[in-house]
C-alpha cells in the first residue's frame, strides 16, 4: 500500500473523529424525541434530511464496494427523498416585504400640538383623559380585590394546597427520573464514541506498523 493511501486513511479517521463529536448531541436522543420539541416545519426538515443522509451513506457504500447502482432501489429512494425535500422547501413561507408602520405616538403628539388652543378640543381631551384615568384606577382596584379574594380562598382550602404540593412533588420526582435516564443515555453515547475513537487509533497504529515494515522491506 502506498504512502498516499495511508495518508488518505488517516485523513478519513480524523474526519470520523470530528463527525462523532458533531453527532453526539443528535445521537444522545432518538429522532422522535428531538422532533417533539420542534415546530411542524422544522420537524419535517429533520425527518427528511435525516432520511436523505442515511440514503446518501448507503449510496456511497454501494459505490465504494463496486456494486451496480443504476437499477438499484437506492436510486428510487434518493429520488423520492429529493422530492420530499422540494416539497418542504416549497411549503416554507416566502420572506414578506417589510410593511410601513405608523408611529401612533408621534402622530398623536403632532395632532395635539396642532389643535392646542382650541377650547372645545381641550375640554374634550381633558374629559377623555379623566375617564381613562378613572377606568384605569377602577381596573386596578378590581385586580387588587381579586387577588385578595384568591388569597382568602387559598387560606380556606389548605387541603387543596396540600394536594397541589403533593402533585408538584410527584412531578419533580418524574422529572428527576427522566433526567437520570437522559444522563444514562448521554453516558452511553460518550462511551461508544470513546470506544470508536480508540478503535480508530488502534487501526491507525496498525497502519503505521505496516508502513514501517514495508519501508524496511524495500
Amino acid at each position: 500500500m502506498s504512502d498516499q493511501a495511508f495518508d488518505q486513511l488517516d485523513s478519513v479517521d480524523d474526519r470520523l473523529d470530528e463527525l462523532s463529536v458533531a453527532l453526539e448531541p443528535l445521537l444522545s436522543k432518538s429522532i422522535g424525541e428531538h422532533a417533539t420539541t420542534l415546530p411542524v416545519a422544522d420537524k419535517a426538515r429533520l425527518y427528511v434530511l435525516t432520511t436523505y443522509a442515511i440514503e446518501s451513506l448507503l449510496f456511497s457504500y454501494l459505490r465504494l464496494t463496486g456494486q451496480p447502482i443504476k437499477d438499484h432501489a437506492i436510486m428510487r429512494e434518493l429520488t423520492r427523498v429529493k422530492q420530499y425535500v422540494a416539497k418542504v422547501k416549497s411549503a416554507e413561507p416566502a420572506a414578506a416585504a417589510p410593511a410601513m408602520s405608523l408611529d401612533k405616538a408621534a402622530a398623536g403628539r403632532f395632532i395635539a400640538a396642532a389643535l392646542a388652543g382650541n377650547d372645545k378640543y381641550d375640554e374634550e381631551r381633558a374629559a377623555t383623559i379623566a375617564r381613562e384615568k378613572a377606568g384605569a384606577e377602577a381596573k386596578l382596584k378590581a385586580l387588587e380585590e381579586k387577588r385578595r379574594m384568591e388569597g382568602r380562598e387559598d387560606d380556606g382550602n389548605d387541603s387543596s394546597g396540600k394536594a397541589n404540593r403533593e402533585k408538584k412533588k410527584v412531578e419533580a420526582k418524574e422529572e428527576e427520573v427522566e433526567a437520570e435516564a437522559e444522563g444514562k443515555k448521554k453516558k452511553k453515547v460518550v462511551k461508544r464514541s470513546r470506544e470508536e475513537k480508540e478503535a480508530r487509533r488502534k487501526r491507525k497504529e496498525k497502519r503505521k506498523d505496516i508502513r514501517k515494515k514495508q519501508k524496511s522491506a524495500s
